[in-house]
């Protein structure tokens, strides 16, 4: 269900974000912008990926197992 959530809202933010660059930015840097904002959402992913892995070296991975068991 946490999964369907998370999918549903990231479909929606995704369209709104195209949506909303079309009246922030010129037409004729539309190209430029959609760029960058794709840049910087990966660049989001990336770093989150690399947080979690540094998290689960710290803690554990029992601890992520098990926190996940229970949840």
């Amino acid at each position: 269900m946490i999964v369907f959530l998370v999918c549903l809202i990231d479909g929606g933010r995704i369209g709104v974000g195209n949506w909303m660059m079309g009246g922030v930015v010129e037409k004729k840097f539309l190209v430029k912008g959609n760029s960058y904002m794709l840049s910087c959402e990966e660049l989001v992913v990336l770093v989150g990926w690399v947080l979690g892995g540094v998290f689960i070296g710290i803690v554990g991975g029992e601890f992520v197992v098990l926190r996940r068991v229970v949840l």
